[in-house]
């Protein structure tokens, strides 16, 4: 089993993704993937 959130961290900073919630915390992997592909969707 491979590690994504790493990569999912590079691909949020390549699009212009926030890795922080809004409270200032990481982001879950499941959060950071889903938002990812919403802006890459839109």
């Amino acid at each position: 089993m491979s590690i994504v959130k790493p990569v999912l961290k590079e691909i949020a900073k390549e699009i212009g993704v926030d890795i922080n919630n809004g409270n200032g915390n990481s982001k879950t992997t499941r959060a950071l993937g889903n938002d990812i592909i919403g802006q890459l969707t839109h």
